[in-house]
């Protein structure tokens, strides 16, 4: 049973996350909110598929080899995921500090690992990268399964741009990230290729 005692940990426009307990052990929570703006069945079955599709995602990016929190519990009719709780802080923490050594190859073989599989996160940044001893991935709200080039190369990208905002004269984090990626990830010139195409049809839209 979960504790009704809780502390928020994060409240988006899709769902609130919040710190608990079940069974003597803290837990964390995500649960889906309603959207006043949609029909209520239409919203509960929406809130409810993408519980499940969430719970599959990290499961199977966690069995390809990623690092994800443990799922212990999925509750479709309170639309939430009861998931470990991981003791760490975000990459975009870390680095807003420093870059620690080693961490930037790491990214980019777990980013690799998950790209090889066949998944696509969908908000790859730091603020979804938790470091404990290890980098474990979080948030798979966005995920989805595909084999499709553009989509690799999307998911990249939004990673670099975001590194790029935290640190835009680290471009050897950028290199160090593509290196790891490309030693995990066979069709990585492939994605590079396209990450640089999306950049050069941005500016000419």
């Amino acid at each position: 049973m979960i504790s009704s005692k809780r502390r928020v940990l994060k409240q988006g426009a899709e769902a609130i996350i919040y710190l608990s307990e079940r069974s003597g052990r803290r837990v964390v929570v995500k649960e889906r909110i309603p959207k006043a703006y949609r029909d209520p069945a239409l919203d509960a079955i929406l809130r409810r598929e993408r519980t499940i599709r969430e719970a599959k995602m990290l499961s199977q990016a966690r069995r390809a080899g990623v690092r994800t929190p443990i799922i212990y519990d999925v509750d479709v009719l309170e639309h939430s995921l009861v998931m470990q709780y991981i003791k760490g802080r975000t990459l975009r923490e870390r680095f807003e500090e420093q870059v620690p050594s080693g961490i930037p190859e790491k990214i980019g073989d777990m980013a690799g690992t998950l790209h090889d599989a066949g998944i696509v996160h969908g908000d790859l940044t730091t603020s979804n990268m938790l470091l404990s001893s290890e980098i474990y991935l979080i948030d798979f709200g966005l995920s989805k399964r595909s084999s499709e080039i553009e989509d690799f190369g999307a998911d990249f990208l939004l990673m670099e741009e975001a590194l790029i905002g935290l640190h835009p004269r680290r471009t050897d984090v950028l290199r160090l990230i593509r290196k790891g990626y490309a030693k995990r990830f066979d069709r990585a010139p492939e994605v590079f290729l396209k990450v640089d195409e999306i950049k050069k049809r941005r500016r000419y839209v």
